[in-house]
């Protein structure tokens, strides 16, 4: 294996598509699973967490994780066209819908469900292919232009989008330690940074902010 000299995410899938086709795809799925998997009940650091998470009114939930943390909270939808109409129409019915009920909300898994390894994103060819099928669906652009997208996560690719401005209304980050240099960089992607001081939170800086927007969310609902 040819490890690169660099740590850049492009590097990062540089090694995973070496692996992949040396390993092959289905026990790279299994050896996945059983690294990134986890029983119920879950870990009680994670509890609160998830809580804080399923306490927010989505429409949709997309991830681009390979866990399994949300499969049981949400509706799992297949990751391809089908899947992508789903999480476009899923605020049809919000409406009406239930607000503390979120077995309905569509959750769309990106990169696939590592039970079933014919929908994994892992090698240099599946990548390729689902990059031209949100190119001919314009499935992310659609998304921003049509709803108010929070992002969670560490970091913040560019993601099937480019470097360019995210259509629609102004869109969210929850990330850690934004600099200003980076923040201005999402402003110009149309994203506003809600940043938290990792080593200031202990890394609950996540938790604080879900669980402050939830409360929020809920006074203007009374």
């Amino acid at each position: 294996l040819n490890l690169p000299e660099g740590k850049s995410y492009d590097d990062l899938d540089r090694t995973q598509f070496q692996l992949s086709e040396q390993v092959w795809k289905e026990k790279m799925c299994s050896i996945m699973q059983k690294q990134l998997f986890l029983d119920t009940p879950l870990p009680s650091a994670m509890q609160p967490v998830l809580q804080a998470f399923t306490n927010l009114p989505f429409a949709a939930v997309v991830s681009w994780n390979w866990d399994n943390l949300l499969d049981a909270q949400y509706l799992r939808t297949s990751n391809n066209a089908s899947g992508f109409e789903s999480v476009l129409n899923s605020g049809d019915s919000k409406g009406t819908a239930d607000s503390c009920d979120i077995s309905s909300t569509p959750l769309l898994k990106m990169q696939g469900n590592l039970l079933d390894p014919a929908t994994v994103i892992l090698t240099e060819e599946d990548y390729a292919r689902r990059n031209q099928l949100l190119k001919d669906s314009n499935f992310l652009i659609c998304l921003y232009q049509n709803y108010t997208v929070l992002h969670i996560g560490m970091s913040l690719r560019s993601c099937g989008v480019g470097e360019q401005g995210r259509t629609g209304s102004l869109h969210y980050a929850i990330i850690n330690d934004v600099t200003l240099e980076r923040r201005q960089e999402l402003l110009k992607w149309n994203i506003h940074a809600i940043s938290y001081g990792s080593k200031a939170t202990r890394w609950t800086g996540n938790q604080r902010i879900m669980e402050d927007l939830a409360s929020r969310v809920m006074d203007k609902s009374v």
